[in-house]
């Protein structure tokens, strides 16, 4: 105890509860699970997405395609796009069931292993829409330009779905949830968070491309 406990026994001690009341240790616990929670879901989002930019640009390379994206429009999706969707992420409420999960195992890293997975999965299926896009549009006969733009706003309005589905906070979403979960109310909205400036400012860069 930090108010009735001699100095010896709180420097012996692993933990001080400085207002000598246990439902702190409860609170600490469900506050700790949830900054936890932030750090996962944005490293989760931020591997995903930037495994399906890694491996579009791969696949166009093999592809013998033109360049896919300009360097400054890949560090558009970074700096703009994906930083304004990661303070959103960052910053969201607690979602109230913290203390109904079991403990997580303490080997277990930031990713588990079933998370690492999923975001390679998420990302492979990302490049192939982007490349996709990307070499019909040349097919049909659009400038490079146009091509370049096409690709690039697709790669944006993906990452924008993988924003918003639900279930991102634990990585595990459940096709119940997908289908049950009503998108335009969910908290993760782009237009309810910070990701609203990144929508007009992404439509007037692919007008200006």
């Amino acid at each position: 105890m930090g108010k009735s406990g001699t100095d010896a026994a709180r420097e012996a001690a692993d933990v001080v509860l400085t207002d000598d009341n246990f439902v702190t240790i409860v609170h600490a616990v469900e506050e700790s699970r949830v900054t936890f929670g932030a750090v996962r879901k944005t490293t989760f989002f931020l591997v995903s997405t930037a495994v399906g930019a890694l491996v579009a640009v791969t696949l166009s390379v093999f592809a013998s395609t033109p360049l896919l994206f300009l360097p400054v429009q890949i560090l558009w999706m970074n700096v703009v796009t994906n930083g304004a969707q990661d303070i959103a992420l960052t910053f969201e409420p607690a979602a109230g069931d913290e203390l109904n999960h079991p403990p997580r195992a303490p080997s277990e890293g930031i990713l588990s292993r079933t998370l690492w997975f999923r975001a390679g999965i998420t990302g492979c299926w990302m490049a192939l829409a982007v490349i996709l896009s990307f070499i019909v549009a040349l097919h049909n006969g659009y400038p490079e330009i146009h091509a370049r733009s096409l690709a690039l706003t697709m790669f944006v309005v993906l990452t924008f779905f993988r924003f918003t589905v639900p279930g991102l906070k634990t990585g595990l979403p459940s096709s119940s949830d997908c289908w049950s979960t009503n998108h335009f109310s969910s908290p993760r909205w782009p237009p309810r968070r910070c990701t609203g400036p990144s929508c007009p400012g992404q439509s007037r860069l692919a007008c200006w491309g």
